[in-house]
């Protein structure tokens, strides 16, 4: 019982905004290193002569890695500034 209130009162103290961003963070890391692997591998996709294959894997590869300043972007376009979220802050 002295676990499950000290744990509620832990929860209790940290912001879910914070929660959230931070989650979202790793996430956001997660995607960029996925993105560059994509693009290294339409590269030697294109190296073993799969021309059309390995230009779809580059750019599939350059619009998740650049995903969260595509974003940002939109965020900044339509004046949502104060998100959640600080790409910079990785």
């Amino acid at each position: 019982m002295k676990t499950l209130l000290a744990l509620n009162q832990t929860l209790g103290a940290v912001d879910l905004r914070v929660l959230f961003g931070s989650g979202l963070g790793v996430i956001m890391a997660i995607g960029f290193i996925v993105g560059v692997i994509l693009i290294i591998s339409g590269a030697w996709q294109i190296k073993q002569g799969n021309a059309d294959q390995g230009k779809l894997s580059i750019i599939g590869g350059i619009i998740i890695a650049g995903a969260v300043s595509i974003m940002a972007f939109f965020y900044a376009a339509a004046e949502l500034d104060g998100s959640a979220i600080d790409p910079s802050g990785l």
